[in-house]
């Protein structure tokens, strides 16, 4: 039986895990083992393993046959496309439903961080890819909870973490595009209708879509390195 502390390493385990995958400290290709992660975050074996599955669930990590730990995932167009396609069913009707049930104060907080995120674009500043997915990941999942579907919302916030590897700082072209639909949305999710609501989720899902994938399809492929073993 699992107690509080437990989970609280587990869960501490599992976003070291997903930030370093997500900045390519663990690239594509690289073999874990428990035993070295453990050591790399100085926690016991135990939240690491449960880590490496909710990991494994999330279609970030692959197991290894003869029980020799995990390989991190190759990022597959194919299997973007396919989890975006059910973002693309789910979250519009989520946005749907949540339009109207979002506290006021929430709504005015992230529009405030996302126009900070523009003036920082246009001024020449720049936007991070951290700063810029921490606010995606605070609207994203704050509709999903506003649902008052907490089934609904596990399976987004799932499909986002299989979809997320792809949002990477290598699309600038994005940062604006994507705040000023986020504006859009809080705008829908504040003043109604659902239908708007539920057409600008489309639209910002279907604009990253297009985007990303003229990325990957036009990008240069990396040379065959092998697979590496992390290092501790």
């Amino acid at each position: 039986m699992h107690d509080d502390f437990t989970d609280r390493l587990s869960a501490r385990a599992y976003d070291a895990l997903l930030r370093m995958i997500l900045d390519d400290t663990l690239p594509p290709g690289t073999c874990l083992s428990e035993r070295d992660i453990a050591s790399r975050l100085d926690m016991s074996r135990t939240p690491i393993r449960e880590a490496f599955l909710l990991l494994e669930n999330d279609g970030l990590l692959a197991r290894l046959g003869n029980n020799r730990g995990y390989c991190i995932r190759e990022r597959r167009i194919e299997d973007f496309i396919d989890s975006l396609e059910v973002r693309l069913i789910l979250e519009p009707e989520a946005s749907a439903r949540a339009t109207g049930r979002m506290e006021l104060a929430q709504i005015v907080m992230l529009r405030d961080r996302i126009r900070a995120l523009i003036e920082a674009a246009e001024s020449g500043r720049g936007v991070t890819r951290d700063s810029s997915r921490v606010i995606d990941d605070m609207l994203h999942q704050a509709i999903a909870r506003a649902t008052g579907n907490q089934h609904l919302s596990d399976i987004i916030s799932a499909l986002r973490r299989r979809t997320v590897v792809f949002d990477i700082q290598s699309l600038p072209e994005r940062a604006l595009d994507s705040c000023h639909e986020h504006l859009a949305i809080l705008d829908g999710l504040e003043n109604g209708p659902a239908e708007l609501t539920r057409e600008t989720m489309r639209t910002h899902l279907v604009g990253v879509r297009e985007s990303i994938i003229a990325h990957l399809t036009t990008r240069p492929k990396p040379s065959q390195a092998g697979t590496r073993m992390l290092s501790c």
